[in-house]
């Protein structure tokens, strides 16, 4: 969510971001990492060799944060082997009217402790030297891991990592940052962005 400003010698742009901070307890929230998922994904990610994939996090279409046509929350899993990282994360929409978990139905990661996933609604002011910085105006880091606001690839820009045919018709719904702060380890200070497409499918890539 964004508003354009025009300014005297320049665009400035900002945009509603909730950022996210990891408790270590967990209240019963839909958002949340670690332990298994509230609601039942419309197929569980599977590996024909090693078999189900493990539930990494949850976050759900409250309609502030997180809007998607159709979807309760979206679940993400990675394929664990030994207790290895073997995969790149997947995104699974779980639709609305989906069965509530009460069977306790999945893989827990026996690393991540289950836990409250809370938010901190930010206003990113974005300017000419957001681009070089990755902080606005206010010195808010725009790489935190978040539900919404400003990302590179939103803008003409030289990150060379994001093409324009890549974002094109995409639109951004948050990252996970590969930080000490998160509970995940990515590797190689990577975030996870998660995004839209035009068939209102969620998709995700590491960065």
């Amino acid at each position: 969510m964004f508003v354009t400003m025009k300014g005297k010698d320049m665009e400035k742009n900002e945009y509603l971001a909730y950022y996210m901070e990891f408790d270590n307890k967990y209240t019963g929230k839909l958002n949340k990492y670690g332990g298994l998922p509230t609601h039942l994904p419309p197929q569980w990610p599977m590996d024909e060799r090693f078999g189900e994939w493990t539930f990494l996090c949850q976050f759900y279409c409250d309609g502030k944060m997180l809007s998607i046509p159709g979807t309760l929350c979206i679940h993400v899993y990675q394929l664990m082997i030994d207790g290895i990282q073997s995969s790149d994360p997947v995104v699974v929409q779980v639709p609305i009217g989906a069965e509530e978990n009460r069977e306790r139905m999945g893989t827990a990661d026996d690393y991540l402790q289950e836990s409250d996933i809370n938010f901190k609604e930010v206003c990113e002011e974005i300017t000419e030297e957001s681009y070089r910085k990755l902080e606005d105006k206010n010195g808010n880091r725009l790489m935190h891991s978040k539900l919404g606001g400003w990302y590179p690839f939103m803008e003409e820009t030289n990150w060379h990592f994001f093409t324009e045919t890549e974002w094109k018709n995409k639109c951004f719904l948050g990252a996970i940052r590969d930080e000490f702060y998160t509970p995940f380890c990515w590797g190689c200070d990577y975030s996870l962005v998660i995004f839209l497409n035009e068939l209102n499918q969620v998709e995700c890539k590491f960065y």
